[in-house]
């Protein structure tokens, strides 16, 4: 059963006369993982920000069975964590006050850590591979260290929905691996709807349980990384030349080449595979 619901959502920012994002419908398990990806330009990222309620759009996200804006602040934290691109804790805080926030955001201004409270920060900061920063300042951590403490702030909520928008961007390869790896056990092992807009497609296919692509703001296609993924779509929306492979079960993508003299046009509209 589907935990979360895009129904004709549409995005148009400020001053823009077309949407970024246009109609758009999608649905996401509890348990799996769910890549949103396209060329630049596409939306997803702006889609994504609408399961995290940090844009203003046309249409409905329904989290749990009711509408997201119908749950209060606090409400909202325990349905749905969302990592963003870019850091904005407090520069003067150490990490480990960034974390203890984030998990206290659901509660009272007054209220005092729990032994609850402190198992599912450790349980964040082991998962996010932070342990050794957590009395660092947020302004002396790289870009890597800071997008780290940002998913062990966001796994602190113990939210059923994780939503990461570009997460791999500042990691080194091993880190990029171990994050999908981490991602893969909060799915499986503690039936977390995780979604993520992403580029590697490389990565989308090895981890992820369902694709979404988009195209100008339009759904392309939806489903398993097998159905979604073929040299045709490959060439169509992205202008590469693949070849693809199964290798230990995961789909395994080869690039051969950029297509030369290629021309971005639209892929035909699908509706969502379910």
């Amino acid at each position: 059963m589907s935990i979360v619901e895009i129904q004709n959502v549409s995005i148009t920012y400020h001053r823009k006369s077309t949407p970024t994002v246009a109609n758009v419908d999608a649905s996401f398990e509890a348990g799996t993982i769910t890549a949103l990806v396209g060329p630049n330009g596409a939306g997803k990222s702006t889609l994504l920000k609408s399961v995290a309620d940090v844009v203003d759009f046309d249409g409905e996200v329904m989290i749990d069975g009711a509408p997201l804006r119908s749950y209060s602040r606090r409400e909202k934290v325990k349905q749905v964590a969302f990592v963003a691109q870019h850091g904005n804790a407090n520069s003067e805080l150490l990490v480990r006050q960034v974390v203890e926030l984030s998990r206290m955001a659901s509660k009272g201004p007054f209220a005092r850590q729990t032994d609850e409270d402190h198992d599912a920060i450790s349980h964040a900061v082991e998962h996010a591979d932070v342990a050794h920063l957590m009395d660092r300042t947020w302004n002396t951590l790289s870009g890597g260290e800071q997008q780290r403490v940002q998913l062990a702030r966001a796994i602190s909520q113990s939210a059923k929905v994780l939503v990461l928008d570009e997460p791999t961007n500042h990691l080194d390869i091993h880190h990029q691996f171990r994050l999908m790896e981490q991602l893969r056990h909060l799915a499986a092992d503690h039936n977390v709807c995780v979604i993520v807009a992403m580029h590697d497609l490389g990565l989308a296919s090895r981890y992820c349980d369902q694709i979404v692509l988009l195209e100008d703001g339009a759904l392309v296609k939806s489903g398993t990384p097998h159905e979604v993924f073929t040299p045709e779509r490959l060439m169509s929306v992205f202008g590469i030349d693949a070849e693809i492979t199964t290798v230990g079960g995961h789909l395994d993508l080869a690039v051969n080449s950029a297509v030369p003299n290629w021309k971005h046009h639209h892929e035909p509209k699908e509706d969502l595979a379910h």
